[in-house]
C-alpha cells in the first residue's frame, strides 16, 4: 500500500471522523487523556499508529484506539493516561519480567520503522499473581 501525504491524510481524517461518531462510554479513557494533554488530540502520529496497525480501517482503528487507552488507565493510571510509557514508568516487579528473557526487542526495524518485540508468554514470571494482565488484556 503506498502511503502518499495525500492518503495518510484522509486516512487521519477518517479516523477523527470515526472517533467523533464513537459512542461516548466506549472512548471516555482517549477523552480523558485529550483533557488531560490536548496536544494529543492533533497527534497525527498517533493516529497513524493505529490505522498502520488495521491496514488503514478507520472503523477498527477507533476502536483498537480507544481500548488502548482504557488498557492505559487501567495499567498505569490516569497521570500516565496522556504521557508515552517508557521504561522508567515500570515498577521493580515490571521489570523483573523483562528481566525473565520473556521479552525481546528485535534489534531491526519493520518496513514502517517501527521496533518490534516478542513476547514468549509462558516463560514469564511473575512476583506476585495481581501483576499478571487479566484475560480482558490479552
Amino acid at each position: 500500500m503506498e502511503e502518499t501525504p495525500e492518503f495518510i491524510a484522509d486516512r487521519i481524517q477518517a479516523l477523527k471522523a470515526e472517533l467523533a461518531r464513537y459512542p461516548v462510554s466506549k472512548r471516555r479513557s482517549f477523552d480523558r487523556a485529550c483533557f488531560l494533554k490536548p496536544s494529543l488530540e492533533m497527534d497525527n502520529k498517533l493516529y497513524l499508529l493505529f490505522l498502520r496497525a488495521d491496514r488503514f480501517d478507520e472503523i477498527a482503528a477507533a476502536r483498537k484506539l480507544c481500548l488502548h487507552f482504557d488498557h492505559k488507565l487501567a495499567l498505569f493510571g490516569e497521570a500516565k493516561l496522556p504521557k508515552t510509557i517508557t521504561l522508567d514508568d515500570l515498577d521493580e516487579d515490571d521489570m523483573a519480567v523483562f528481566q525473565s528473557g520473556s521479552y525481546v526487542v528485535l534489534p531491526k526495524k519493520d518496513r514502517a520503522g517501527r521496533g518490534v518485540g516478542l513476547i514468549n508468554v509462558p516463560a514469564m514470571k511473575y512476583r506476585h499473581w495481581k501483576n499478571q494482565a487479566s484475560p480482558s488484556f490479552c
